[in-house]
């Protein structure tokens, strides 16, 4: 499994948890980078169950957004929600995609 959340998170597992991985971007100035920025992928949490992942993603995103009210707070959870249900569908899609591929060859 190897699910794109946006452009900062992806989403991953092994044999027992789902894993959240973060993008991190080296300082293109670092003396070590030789003027090129390295993009890693870092462990962000594991998680035994979708719902603790989701939750996660949810608060982090909220902790990083500018709402002042309850009615900013409650549209947010929303789009947050609707986006990750979106991409967990196109995830879904490209390994049924993918497996039908796989059995016609």
């Amino acid at each position: 499994m190897n699910i794109a959340v946006g452009e900062d998170y992806r989403i991953t597992n092994d044999s027992h948890n789902l894993i959240l991985l973060r993008k991190r971007v080296s300082d293109p100035n670092h003396h070590f980078s030789g003027g090129i920025p390295k993009i890693t992928w870092e462990v962000e949490g594991y998680y035994r169950s979708v719902d603790h992942l989701v939750n996660r993603l949810i608060e982090k995103e909220i902790l990083m957004s500018n709402v002042t009210t309850l009615g900013d707070l409650i549209k947010k959870v929303e789009e947050i929600k609707t986006f990750l249900a979106q991409k967990v569908n196109e995830a879904i899609e490209y390994e049924e995609k993918q497996a039908e591929e796989t059995e016609e060859n």
